[in-house]
């Protein structure tokens, strides 16, 4: 979709303020729709097991997070607007732009998180093709509504188009849920609300390192604005050049671990998952590092035919040597988000918090660091250098997680229950 925006619209003050008022709807989004979406697996795996109904529970919990991620966003938005004078370098035309966004944008999160539950509950049941080719729907809505609509609107166009794009694929989710009998009130009420309160327990040490995740992307943006005009939107367009490779691996694999991982962990137990796990990641290690070099290789050329036309030639530079940056990290973070998902099945979710605040805080950090001496290409480094540290240190978790696990799924529930504790 960047690509479109840049040629469309280039990179200026209005595509600025765009891209942070999507980074503050993607920080609240970041921090529900993956907590919904892939904790709820091993929920939905637990009841399915149990022989309890499973459509009972997506059901309720498709209207908590509806309207929970609705208020929430409402809250944010409502709270952000007075802060942005303090916190970005935006002039006062461009603020008042920012405060019309960020209300248009509102709707996305509630849909989004709507949107992750109804995927939850289809990779539950090894749907994945629906919930991977879902968001080329919102993509192809999303398109034509700006290329109807971007010369009336303006950039609020993208904004409208990212709406219903997310509308569509709600929609397409939620009927396909209804086909394969996902959504009904049949279970027992005590039941359901008691695993409902369980999943947001669990779920609310999750939710607070997503926090932390999503704050990432969001203040990236906020030091790129501290580097002139049009900082924000080159840091956007490298960054969605840098999610082609970061796809292509991670999107099958990533997607399915952690329904293939929970099903393995309470049918056989910890060993299996455990020798799983490490099968994976060694495949994974030698495709990335196969598929970054040639991504590294060809960057120049595919940075010259996405934005040659749209951005002059010292912008194309800045984007390739920020590409670069972003590209040596793609390997560590799909390990690290293997890893996490392995880590979820065990539900270890306090200690997936704890390491998500230490890695923004080594971020900002290094953040500061790195951007006085390479500018946006130091702030695409930093994010880099910390996804290699967190999946060394999730990997050396889930190490001594299943160290020395037996194939029993009853005493593998006990040792789950002290680790997470």
């Amino acid at each position: 979709m960047p690509f479109v925006i840049a040629a469309w619209f280039g990179a200026t003050a209005e595509t600025d303020v765009l891209f942070f008022a999507y980074a503050l709807a993607l920080f609240v989004s970041n921090v529900l729709a993956p907590v919904l979406e892939n904790l709820s697996v091993p929920f939905i795996a637990e009841r399915r097991g149990r022989g309890q109904s499973e459509s009972s529970f997506v059901t309720s919990l498709a209207l908590v997070a509806l309207v929970g991620a609705a208020a929430t966003s409402a809250l944010l938005a409502a709270a952000s607007l007075p802060l942005l004078p303090h916190v970005t370098a935006f002039p006062p035309e461009s603020l008042t732009l920012a405060s019309r966004l960020l209300l248009q944008v509102t709707p996305l999160v509630a849909l989004t998180a709507l949107s992750s539950v109804f995927s939850g509950a289809l990779n539950s049941t090894g749907r994945f093709y629906l919930t991977a080719s879902s968001p080329f729907i919102r993509a192809a809505v999303n398109l034509l509504m700006i290329w109807l609509l971007h010369s009336s609107l303006g950039v609020s166009a993208v904004i409208v188009g990212y709406v219903v794009g997310e509308a569509s694929r709600a929609l397409v989710l939620l009927v396909a849920c209804v086909r394969s009998h996902l959504l009904s009130l049949d279970g027992r009420p005590a039941d359901v609300r008691r695993d409902v309160t369980e999943f947001l327990r669990v779920a609310a040490y999750q939710s607070l390192g997503m926090v932390s995740i999503g704050l990432v992307p969001l203040v990236d943006r906020t030091m790129a604005s501290w580097l002139g005009h049009g900082s924000v939107s080159l840091l956007e367009y490298s960054e969605r050049l840098y999610q082609i490779p970061l796809a292509i691996m991670g999107t099958g694999v990533v997607v399915t671990s952690l329904s293939r991982w929970s099903a393995i962990l309470y049918t056989k137990g910890s060993a299996p998952l455990a020798a799983d796990v490490r099968r994976v990641v060694a495949a994974v290690l030698r495709i990335g590092l196969v598929l970054s070099m040639a991504f590294a290789a060809a960057s120049p050329l595919i940075v010259d035919a996405v934005y040659g036309s749209s951005l002059s030639y010292e912008e194309n530079h800045l984007v390739l040597a920020t590409l670069l940056a972003y590209l040596l990290g793609v390997t560590p973070f799909v390990v690290g988000q293997l890893h996490n998902r392995a880590l979820l099945a065990l539900k270890q979710t306090r200690f997936l918090l704890s390491v998500t605040l230490l890695a923004n805080c080594l971020n900002v950090a290094l953040n500061l660091l790195m951007m006085r001496a390479l500018g946006l290409a130091g702030l695409a480094l930093s994010s880099s250098t910390t996804a290699l540290l967190v999946a060394f240190v999730l990997k050396r978790r889930f190490a001594s997680a299943t160290a020395g696990a037996t194939i029993s799924p009853s005493r593998d529930a006990a040792r789950r229950e002290a680790a997470s504790a």
